[in-house]
């Protein structure tokens, strides 16, 4: 389900995300600029409701 996340739009359907408000773009526009960087963006979890681990790689241009 993760890389439904990425989606443009997407909000998960449990009861706690749809108390919360929001438009479910961030992640999505966050993707799209770090691709457009050649980067890449990941997401692991571990227990459910213990929180996400998102990893941001960028290539070092010096």
């Amino acid at each position: 389900e993760y890389h439904k996340i990425f989606q443009r739009f997407y909000r998960g359907s449990s009861k706690e995300v749809m108390e919360k408000s929001g438009t479910g773009i961030g992640l999505f526009l966050s993707r799209e600029i770090i691709e457009k960087h050649a980067g890449t963006i990941t997401v692991t979890s571990g227990k459910k409701k213990k929180g996400s681990t998102f990893v941001i790689q960028l290539p070092y241009v010096g």
